[in-house]
């Protein structure tokens, strides 16, 4: 198992890697808005992360889930295998369903 993390990326306590990774520049992972121990987030073998991601906190993550550069995947989000999350997307909610404006967020 290798997971690479590029230098200037934050990965948090209680981000599990469950196999391959890589992570590139910038990218966030595991943050949290609530207070208190933040929930887990696993994600599975074979990711690719791309530069400027921010994944928060308690997600779940298949196999073989991919980023573009700038994406955001909210908290407490269950993705499945073979999941591309495309440049400047936003995953919100579970199950996650396309959002036509911010005002549609399941959050504050």
């Amino acid at each position: 198992m290798t997971v690479e993390v590029a230098g200037t990326t934050t990965v948090l306590p209680g981000v599990v890697f469950e196999g391959r990774a890589v992570v590139e520049d910038w990218c966030v992972s595991g943050s949290s808005s609530g207070k208190g121990t933040p929930p887990a987030t696993t994600v599975g073998d074979g990711a690719v992360i791309h530069s400027h991601t921010a994944m928060c906190a308690g997600n779940r993550i298949g196999r073989n889930f991919s980023t573009g550069n700038k994406a955001n995947i909210r908290e407490n989000n269950e993705i499945g295998d073979n999941v591309s999350v495309d440049t400047m997307a936003v995953v919100a909610g579970n199950p996650a369903r396309r959002l036509k404006n911010k005002n549609e967020l399941p959050y504050g």
